[in-house]
């Protein structure tokens, strides 16, 4: 089901089939709200929630003598694993930690420790992560590959949300609630988003029941 077919339902609901006669454009536009825009709103909060993001493999990274922190990729939404490729093009995984994690695992004095070969990763401030020990010399250059999640593109009209019907079909009350506050219904927009939070809810409850992993939600 695309996106242009989800707009062109919540249209026919809130009786503005013709979008050339409307108070919403579909794409973008200067001078109207975009039904798109409400939409790619939906599409994340739903992603987010679900952890049904799309996952991928970073290699952009590279140790550096005694560099503790690196950079997570600008659109990264969750660090999943972390490996270290050797010269030998050999992938060792490191665990990642959590910080109250590191202090049960090496000691309240961890971040003081000598460089050396990493053992571990551990998740830093926002949008960072850590090496530990940082690396020394001989560990230096070293290829990082990360497994993260990441935020998707926004959809275009003729794409399609990447989720099972079920759950895309709690786009329509999310949109009608969005049209309905711009319309100033405010009644209605409000019914209209208990109605998403409630067919959300008993989808993510029954998606819950039958998977398992990091990766449970993902239906496509």
């Amino acid at each position: 089901m695309t996106a242009q077919v989800l707009l062109n339902q919540a249209r026919a609901i809130f009786g503005q089939r013709d979008s050339t006669n409307s108070q919403f454009s579909d794409g973008t536009s200067t001078t109207l709200p975009s039904l798109l825009d409400f939409l790619n709103e939906w599409y994340h909060y739903v992603i987010g929630k679900l952890d049904e993001a799309p996952v991928k493999t970073d290699t952009s990274l590279v140790t550096v003598t005694d560099q503790v922190e690196y950079s997570l990729p600008t659109d990264n939404l969750f660090l999943h694993e972390v490996y270290l490729v050797d010269s030998n093009s050999k992938k060792n995984t490191l665990p990642v930690y959590n910080q109250d994690e590191m202090d049960e695992r090496f000691g309240s004095a961890w971040q003081s420790d000598d460089s050396g070969a990493p053992v571990a990763a551990f998740r830093s401030t926002y949008g960072k992560f850590g090496l530990h020990p940082k690396p020394d010399s001989t560990n230096s250059s070293l290829q990082i590959s990360l497994l993260i999640s990441y935020l998707p593109t926004d959809l275009a009209l003729t794409d399609s949300p990447s989720m099972y019907v079920p759950m895309q079909d709690t786009a329509i009350p999310w949109l009608l609630s969005r049209m309905n506050r711009f319309a100033v219904n405010l009644p209605q927009s409000k019914d209209d988003m208990n109605e998403f939070k409630e067919r959300f809810k008993e989808l993510q409850y029954a998606a819950r029941r039958f998977s398992g992993g990091f990766d449970q939600w993902r239906w496509g």
